[in-house]
Order: C-alpha cells, then sequence, then structure tokens
C-alpha cells in the first residue's frame, strides 16, 4: 500500500500503526518490519507500507481499516494498494465500493471466489 504522493512520511507511520493495532486484523495481517523504508532513502516516491495477508477474507476487514484510517485524518489522503502489478486506489468508505474494491483486488491476486480464481 502507499500513501498518496501529497501526504507526509508520518501519514504512512500513522498507517502502519493504526493497522497493528486494530482489533479486526489481529492474527490475520502481518506488516513486515523490513518493508519499512529508513528516513531519508532515496529513490522512494511514496511513502509505503507493506502488508501481508493470512487469508482472503482478511481483505474486507483490511479496507475497512483503512478506510476508517482516512476518515480519522484531517486531509483523508487516497491510498493505492498494488496486488501482482495491478493498482488500486482506496478513497472512499462507502461500503459498496469497498466490496467492489474487494472483489477488484481478489481477481488480481487470482483468489476471486465468485470468479472461479
Amino acid at each position: 500500500m502507499a500513501v498518496d504522493e501529497g501526504s507526509s512520511r508520518q501519514e504512512a507511520d500513522a498507517l502502519r500503526v493504526w493497522l497493528t493495532q486494530e482489533q479486526l486484523l489481529r492474527g490475520q495481517v502481518r506488516i513486515p518490519l523490513d518493508s519499512v523504508p529508513l528516513p531519508g532513502a532515496m529513490g522512494q516516491p511514496l511513502e509505503l507500507v507493506s502488508v501481508l495477508l493470512s487469508n482472503t477474507i482478511a481483505l474486507g476487514n483490511l479496507l475497512v481499516a483503512v478506510a476508517a484510517w482516512r476518515q480519522s485524518r484531517p486531509r483523508r489522503p487516497s491510498v493505492r494498494i498494488e496486488v501482482n502489478g495491478c493498482s488500486f486506489t482506496l478513497d472512499t468508505s462507502n461500503p459498496s465500493e469497498l466490496q467492489a474494491l474487494a472483489r477488484a483486488l481478489r481477481e488480481a491476486d487470482g483468489s476471486d471466489p465468485d470468479g472461479g480464481g
């Protein structure tokens, strides 16, 4: 995941902390510490947060948690999510749009239960 380019490093750090403290994600999400860019690192165009999901069901919880985090921020930065080279932007908290995004991410991952993947 990447917080939009107009956001500061603190926004990515805040998202990382939010996700590690989110009850819905306990035991379903791992955020590798080695994915945290070093301060002042060159060549890092976006503020990144790497997330590893234990199953596709956790994806819905992850999207809800990111949407809630966005609602807590004054600027509500968009968050780019990349799966297998396909990029998607989370810039909503609308439940039906989050469901559509979850379906698209599962399809990109090849794990869409409705798409036979």
